[in-house]
């Protein structure tokens, strides 16, 4: 709870903890289900031969949808939401739950097989990944785009640089298979840069200075 001129900015409610507890499980497995209802209707909009990002768009400016969690991109990733839909799956449902999870697995299956496809289309042995967290600020890599990123593109050969600002460990790198380096240094070496989520303009700007022949940014969940 927040709190403004000493009071809460919202009802305090008073019930058993375990009811509370349950709550939060279920408020985060809501939004895991949202986040991958976008991502469905994003592909199946493609399918009909529709722009995905307007599909989305007006399907959450309906006032009883809404638009938070509702943009196409990477599933869930941190420390909450994927371990409280682990959790929520724990308890014996009606399936929904799990659909959840598969429906995660795809997108993120789907998102680096376009990746790869990409690279492959194109002359290139050097990759910089930039952005290893889960999103800007945060210090945790559970489910994280960036190593997923790095992992898939070691495994097809390829050399993969990473670099982020939150500082992220060298050793959580090379587990990935790539070499945590400084990101000036490699923009003029690699043939290609992937963004884990748009807050590096700085970057990205002098990577196009500096020729780089392709950046991709991948939208991040939200």
């Amino acid at each position: 709870v927040w709190f403004k001129d000493g009071k809460p900015d919202r009802p305090v409610l008073v019930y058993d903890p375990t009811s509370i507890a349950c709550a939060k499980l279920a408020i985060n497995a809501t939004l895991s289900s949202r986040i991958a209802w976008a991502n469905d209707v994003a592909v199946r909009a493609k399918a009909f031969g529709a722009d995905p990002a307007t599909v989305c768009k007006i399907v959450g400016m309906d006032p009883r949808i809404g638009s938070a969690y509702h943009s196409p991109g990477w599933s869930p990733a941190g420390p909450c939401i994927p371990r409280d839909l682990d959790v929520w799956l724990s308890a014996p449902g009606e399936g929904m739950a799990e659909a959840i999870l598969v429906s995660h697995r795809i997108t993120r299956q789907r998102i680096l097989g376009q990746i790869m496809e990409e690279l492959k289309a194109k002359p290139i042995t050097t990759i910089l990944v930039i952005g290893l967290t889960y999103k800007e600020g945060g210090l945790d890599y559970t489910d994280a785009l960036g190593p997923a990123v790095i992992r898939e593109c070691a495994k097809a050969g390829y050399r993969v640089c990473a670099y982020d600002r939150e500082g992220t460990p060298a050793e959580l790198i090379a587990q990935a298979g790539g070499k945590r380096v400084e990101a000036t240094a490699t923009f003029s070496a690699s043939d290609a840069i992937i963004v884990g989520f748009p807050g590096y303009p700085e970057e990205c700007a002098e990577a196009a200075r500096n020729g780089s022949p392709g950046i991709m940014i991948i939208n991040p969940w939200r």
